[in-house]
């Protein structure tokens, strides 16, 4: 999965400007955490994509470069 994540990557760096890579980081207290995850942010316990966290990190292969745009998504787009 993770080769193909980083071909995917290439391919896109070739025929882009710039790019806008969607990811998704949560406050440490999960704060910004829909309600339905708010369990995986209890007290001592990192969630799973807490901001510099190993869940919040990129899939090997892609990188966010100077030129591209990040966006940081904190919740699902129906909440």
């Amino acid at each position: 999965m993770h080769a193909r994540a980083s071909q995917m990557g290439d391919v896109i760096d070739e025929v882009a400007e710039f790019t806008l890579k969607v990811v998704r980081e949560h406050n440490s207290l999960g704060r910004d955490v829909e309600l339905f995850r708010r369990h995986l942010y209890t007290s001592g316990n990192l969630g799973p994509a807490t901001e510099g966290s190993k869940g919040a990190e990129l899939v090997d292969g892609l990188v966010i470069k100077e030129e591209d745009y990040k966006l940081v998504k904190t919740s699902s787009s129906n909440t």
